[in-house]
């Protein structure tokens, strides 16, 4: 019997499995802690800071820090809160924030007239490339701060209050070159309550998630997938990596990542790419899918317009 493709519902959490954060530039400044010399000031702060912990990486007074970061499905609450606590915990000194898209092309000038922001959560689409920028020594050691006492829980350096192994991908050559501040878990979206009013189950094999889908379409009432058109790199991690891990395991995508040859030709990688194309060229994608942004096609898909879209958990 011919072998089926079943439908991934989950895989081995990999390097592509975390949001990135490129910590610091060449302009150098400290990440945390207050000058020696000032008086501190709990007032307002949801934590006691150790006493170890007050200004491990020697940062001056009245410090002007900036901070620019994607601003995506993840919102802007969080780092609003950081810089809030980072002004609390250091009086007299501040740190700015922005919230951009396509960071790269917003900042890469930057770098290279030698004034990058200080802190830069580098995700969403046209990231920067963080292996030119470690290869150019434009990065931070963070070895520093891994080791430093942490601000909130007495008795750890900050390193140790990491979910272990998430900080290993950002290690160049034996140096922490950058840091990644969330874990999240991403792949195909559908509705639950939906597909029980629909009397739909969700598919074993791909086999089967071709058949609903034919069912879902001949029904008309909504397309069978729509994704973010704008940013089709969702349907690359959302789909296409799940299904060659599916297919080939592992080994695969580290023969991508070596560079061995035909890498690209590998068995896992043709037929996932043909599933895909199955996709398309039965009518199975949302009219105008392609001109939708993140939230837009979200939208759709919360009103049930589509059955399945890729996505993280920032839906």
């Amino acid at each position: 019997m011919p072998k089926t493709t079943k439908v991934p519902t989950k895989r081995p959490i990999s390097r592509r499995d975390f949001m990135k954060i490129v910590s610091a530039g060449a302009a150098g400044v400290g990440l945390a802690g207050m000058a020696p010399n000032l008086v501190f000031a709990q007032d307002g702060l949801p934590f006691d800071i150790a006493a170890d912990a007050i200004n491990p990486l020697g940062m001056a007074e009245n410090t002007m820090a900036e901070g620019v970061f994607f601003e995506g499905g993840f919102g802007r609450d969080y780092i609003d809160n950081a810089a809030e606590l980072f002004s609390l915990a250091n009086p007299g000194s501040t740190m700015s924030v922005e919230g951009i898209q396509r960071v790269n092309e917003r900042l890469r000038p930057r770098f290279i007239s030698g004034n990058p922001p200080d802190v830069i959560d580098n995700s969403g689409a046209g990231a920067l490339d963080t292996a030119a920028l470690v290869a150019e020594d434009e990065l931070m050691d963070l070895a520093p701060l891994m080791a430093a006492p942490s601000l909130d829980t007495p008795g750890k350096t900050f390193g140790e209050t990491l979910f272990p192994g998430s900080q290993a991908d950002g290690v160049f050559d034996g140096v922490q070159r950058y840091l990644n501040i969330g874990y999240t878990v991403f792949g195909i979206w559908y509705s639950q309550s939906l597909f029980a009013e629909k009397g739909w189950e969700y598919p074993a094999t791909w086999d089967d998630m071709l058949a609903l889908c034919e069912t879902i379409k001949s029904e008309g009432e909504m397309a069978p997938w729509t994704y973010q058109g704008k940013y089709p790199y969702y349907m690359e991690f959302g789909l296409f990596d799940q299904l060659v891990q599916t297919l080939g395991g592992s080994d695969v995508w580290k023969n991508v990542d070596n560079l061995e040859d035909g890498a690209w030709g590998q068995e896992a990688i043709l037929k996932s790419l043909g599933h895909m194309q199955e996709l398309h060229s039965n009518g199975f994608i949302m009219d105008g899918t392609e001109a939708l942004n993140h939230t837009e096609s979200q939208a759709e898909w919360l009103q049930n317009k589509a059955a399945f879209i890729p996505s993280g958990t920032w839906l």
